[in-house]
């Protein structure tokens, strides 16, 4: 029975008109107290015919969804069951929510399906994508999206719309049971819906007092007429609903002019923007071009910061390599400006000036920049419900790059050297047996020779280790090799850097043996080298074995 509800003034009738349409009953495809219905939606998801879709979250203990069809005359039944999805667990409550979203923009409706009592370990609730493929739902899902344990991640769905304008449409996920509520938005692309949210939006973030925010939503329309769909979140414990709008976007292009970020010469001092400094420096052009905004309020002018960091960001270093020029005292791998840019796709550029610190070791791994403009919000007037004000497409408005150094390596820009150590102490040889008799020397010294036949060994070092009963006095320099005591028993020298092809470092070293006694019957010393480039075969340290006598 179809009943039809009339509107009269500002008030809902109920059943002031009504009408009664013929139906036939069938047989339900699932069994009693299934809960057939908890949730329906609706698409072409099998051709130009709609389908209509059912969840029984209780059915068959794990829960499952029913897809009908509209049957072809003059079959007795006029919807049959098309398909079946079933649930991977048991009292999941596969089927309690469900939606249609075109979330890889290919022109077919794709199937979101909850099962928000799903668990393990970590995970409290599950989405399955169900994508779309040639006009056919496949049986196994294409992504499964979960939430955090006990959070019924998956209580509510809504198809959001597309509210970014990329031509996908997006999908909001209701968890209201992680902590006081949270609203996942999940951004549709040319793959499918991303796995990352592009948004996480909290009870706390609306209101302090809300309780189980997200669980119920309903997306898709356009509220405050901006021309972007909005969403209305609720929070039945707190007996409240809440409509979130959507702000306009604001398109960007963004691009860093690298004419100078590549082979730079970390021997070389200064730089085309600073060719006075005894430091090397390099420099490189952040642009970026704004469109005209998609809403009602236009600007000639928009007012932007960006900010570029080097080498930190996402904790990938404690401390970066480099520093921008635009305060020398601060030394920061930070740069932050405000800018102004005309709306009209013109393309606007700034030079920033970077600087390597001395004594850097590393000129082999490149440096890694992350470049983001945000939107400086100017004051809007309020024309109606609330100004919003636009925001940047964020997709477009970071962006990383990288500056490389100068390498003496191969084609493929991999440096893979070959360094073999050789070494002999100065003390009388028998049958390959060096022998100290105690108290006869002063010191011992150890001459060792570094070979590198291949590429050039970037920040190569050679180390020495030793027994405690002998210990390092100093080494004699000879090139560009420098000792010093690393511990108590381990000497490290570096060797260049880099220790070229072909290249040969040599270095004498000297120790005190003066704290030998009796009790000691021999002496080993462990000689090895290594360096950052990729060693081609890895060779054994270079043992010597000194045998110790009495006078």
């Amino acid at each position: 029975m179809i009943f039809v509800i009339s509107v009269g003034g500002e008030y809902l009738t109920r059943d002031k008109t009504n009408y009664y349409s013929p139906h036939t009953d069938a047989s339900s495809p699932v069994d009693k107290y299934s809960y057939l219905g908890m949730a329906v939606t609706g698409g072409r998801y099998f051709g130009p015919h709609m389908s209509y879709v059912a969840g029984a979250p209780r059915s068959a203990g794990h829960g499952q969804v029913m897809i009908f069809s509209k049957g072809d005359p003059p079959t007795s039944n006029p919807i049959n069951l098309t398909a079946v999805l079933d649930g991977e667990q048991f009292a999941s409550s596969f089927g309690y929510e469900l939606a249609t979203a075109d979330v890889n923009g290919d022109g077919l409706p794709d199937l979101l399906v909850s099962a928000p009592f799903y668990f393990s370990r970590d995970e409290g609730g599950a989405v399955y994508i169900y994508q779309n493929e040639n006009h056919r739902l496949p049986a196994i899902p294409k992504l499964k999206l979960t939430g955090k344990l006990e959070s019924r991640f998956g209580l509510a769905l809504a198809n959001l719309g597309d509210i970014n304008k990329d031509g996908f449409e997006d999908v909001a996920i209701g968890a209201p049971y992680e902590n006081d509520g949270v609203v996942y938005i999940y951004l549709g692309s040319e793959n499918g819906l991303n796995r990352k949210p592009s948004q996480i939006i909290t009870a706390s973030d609306v209101r302090s007092s809300l309780k189980t925010f997200g669980s119920s939503l309903s997306g898709g329309i356009d509220v405050d007429n901006n021309s972007y769909p909005d969403l209305l979140i609720g929070a039945y414990s707190s007996s409240a609903a809440i409509v979130l709008l959507a702000r306009p976007i604001t398109n960007i292009t963004t691009q860093v002019d690298g004419t100078y970020l590549t082979n730079i010469d970390p021997a070389k001092a200064g730089c085309r923007s600073d060719p006075g400094t005894n430091l090397t420096c390099f420099q490189f052009r952040a642009c970026c071009a704004i469109e005209q905004m998609e809403t009602s309020t236009s600007f000639q002018y928009l007012n932007l910061e960006y900010v570029i960091e080097a080498e930190t960001f996402n904790n990938q270093k404690k401390f970066s390599r480099v520093f921008f020029g635009q305060d020398f005292k601060k030394r920061s791998n930070i740069v932050r400006r405000s800018i102004q840019v005309k709306s009209n796709g013109q393309m606007d550029c700034i030079e920033e000036i970077v600087y390597i610190k001395e004594g850097t070791r590393d000129i082999q791994s490149p440096i890694k920049f992350h470049l983001n403009y945000t939107f400086v919000e100017p004051r809007l007037k309020d024309s109606g419900l609330i100004a919003l004000n636009p925001i940047l497409n964020q997709a477009q408005a970071n962006r990383k790059f990288e500056a490389t150094f100068q390498k003496d390596c191969g084609s493929d820009d991999i440096c893979e050297s070959q360094l073999e150590v050789s070494a002999e102490l100065e003390l009388q040889q028998e049958d390959n047996q060096y022998t100290l008799v105690l108290g006869e020397r002063d010191e011992l010294q150890l001459n060792v020779t570094v070979t590198n036949q291949e590429d050039s060994a970037y920040e190569a070092q050679l180390f020495i280790q030793h027994q405690p009963s002998v210990s390092y006095i100093a080494a004699i320099r000879s090139g560009t090799v420098i000792c010093n005591r690393f511990n108590e028993t381990i000497v490290a020298c570096t060797l260049g850097n880099p220790l070229k092809r072909d290249g040969v470092a040599k270095v004498t070293v000297r120790f005190d043996p003066s704290g030998l006694e009796d009790s000691v019957p021999r002496l080993n010393f462990r000689i090895w080298a290594n360096s950052t480039s990729k060693q081609i075969t890895e060779l054994p340290p270079t043992m010597l074995d000194v045998k110790v006598a009495k006078k």
